[in-house]
Parts: structure tokens; sequence; C-alpha cells
């Protein structure tokens, strides 16, 4: 959703090194210069970003509860039943997403699927006779 952002800001980020008027090409990727990005200015982006995205969540419930209370009469039971939903829904997904992270990270399935692999090869050996 904020790829466009972070690209914007890889790019306004981005610096070129001098080149001389007397220095030759260097082959195709003459233009084309390693980036650093620091811890500092990777937080800056997430928090930018966050602020973005809590801004258009906050515009955007802000013109739909209007319009929704024009149209329907509401009472707190049904509200709450929806931001809970809501709640519900995201943090969910926040879960999934950190429990994916965790398996990226931790590696589970490729340091037991030897240990397993070798144990059941073992076990249908025996079996087979």
């Amino acid at each position: 959703m904020f790829g466009r952002i972070l690209e914007a800001r890889r790019i306004l980020k981005h610096q070129y090194e001098p080149i001389h008027p007397d220095s030759e090409p260097t082959g195709p990727s003459k233009l084309e210069y390693p980036t650093s990005e620091s811890r500092f200015s990777s937080f800056g982006g997430k928090l930018f970003e966050g602020a973005f995205f809590f801004a258009v969540v906050a515009a955007c419930g802000k013109y739909a509860g209007a319009w929704l209370h024009s149209k329907v009469e509401l009472s707190v039971s049904t509200l709450t039943a929806l931001v809970s939903g809501l709640a519900a829904i995201i943090g969910q997904r926040l879960l999934d997403e950190a429990n994916h992270k965790l398996l990226l990270h931790l590696k589970i399935g490729q340091r037991l699927a030897p240990y397993f692999g070798h144990r059941l090869e073992r076990s249908y050996k025996i079996l087979k006779g």
C-alpha cells in the first residue's frame, strides 16, 4: 500500500557521486550506485507511513461515520460490535504476519526436516525388512 511512498523516499534520498568530465564511463551501470539506509531514516519512513495511514483512516472514519449516522440510527452496542469485529480482523492479520515472520526467522521446518526425514527413512527400512 505504501510502496510508492517508500520508492519516492528512496529516490529523493539517493545521492550520486560527482562525475568528472575527464572520467570515462565504467560500463552500463555507471549511474547506479549502492545506497545505504540508516536505521534512523528507516524509522522515520515507517513513522511517516504510520502517520499517513492514521490520517487516511481517521478522515475516512469521520466522513463514513457522519454519512452512516445520517442514514441509519445506530446504538452503542451496534457500534461496539462493528468496532470489535474490525479490531478482531486486524488483530488476526497482525498475528498471522508475526507468526509468518517468526517462522521465517526460526526456520524450524528446515532444521527439523532432515532429522525427521532420516528417522522416517530408517523406520521404513526396518518395517520393510
